[in-house]
């Protein structure tokens, strides 16, 4: 006599054949999962499923895979389940042309623009060619792009509010970290000099000494940055003063 429950779909299994298990007085039966694997589950387990209405399957998860296909993450389109894969995977086709790219599940849902590996290509071109040209950085303004490169930017001519030129990077740039022609430029030496005790503004005369009192109670140079609204140029000028005057230790600053 055939068994009838031979066939039944219960979720995301088919019931193959019974076999001479059993689990609790209850039959136990081979299952082929949507997925391709053979799984053994019990006639109560099965009925139980049904009953539930449950998405049963062989721990694959496979619902939750062919979700994804046909869908778009950064310039990968998701086409199928790398089955062979040795951790979760897909088969996708990336938009720069290439198809069949097992990407990893981690990297398409960690990376902010996943791709088969073409997109830093992409951002070390697009540093690279990116006119900058009158865009300006602090007291440097961009004039021309130079023939030269460091790393993965191009080098640019600038010139600084003072009148000399510099070159520097794209990455410099933007950055923050490069905003003149360099340390002896005029207009940082005006700045590193403008909070004096002589200084002819009384503003500036008060900012000076209160730039001491803050440092001399190890107030963090970017604290006193914001606080006073004052460059680290004179902030540093006037550390470099107290620590020549023996009242700051250059090694407890270290620290």
């Amino acid at each position: 006599m055939s068994d009838t429950f031979v066939g039944t779909r219960v979720g995301n299994l088919v019931v193959v054949e019974a076999t001479e298990e059993r689990e609790h007085e209850s039959i136990v039966y081979r299952c082929k999962c949507d997925c391709g694997n053979h799984i053994k589950r019990s006639r109560r387990h099965l009925n139980a499923a049904l009953k539930a209405g449950a998405m049963s399957n062989c721990g694959c998860n496979y619902h939750n895979r062919q979700q994804l296909i046909g869908h778009k993450f950064g310039l990968l389109t998701i086409l199928a389940w790398a089955e062979e894969a040795e951790v979760p995977s897909y088969i996708c086709a990336c938009d720069c042309g290439k198809t069949g790219v097992i990407v990893p599940l981690s990297r398409i849902k960690g990376s902010k623009n996943p791709s088969c590996g073409c997109y830093t290509k992409i951002v070390k071109e697009a540093n690279f060619s990116r006119d900058i040209t009158g865009k300006r950085y602090g007291n440097l303004v961009a004039i021309q792009p130079l023939e030269k490169r460091n790393w993965r930017y191009r080098v640019w001519l600038c010139q600084c509010d003072c009148g000399n030129t510099r070159e520097a990077t794209v990455g410099e740039l933007n950055s923050g970290n490069t905003k003149s022609c360099g340390l002896d430029c005029e207009i940082r030496r005006k700045e590193r000099f403008k909070y004096r005790a002589t200084a002819a503004d009384p503003e500036h005369r008060s900012k000076y000494f209160k730039i001491r009192e803050l440092l001399l109670n190890h107030t963090p140079v970017s604290q006193i940055k914001r606080k006073l609204h004052v460059g680290e140029s004179p902030v540093q000028h006037i550390k470099n003063e107290l620590i020549a005057e023996g009242l700051l230790q250059l090694d407890k600053l270290l620290k």
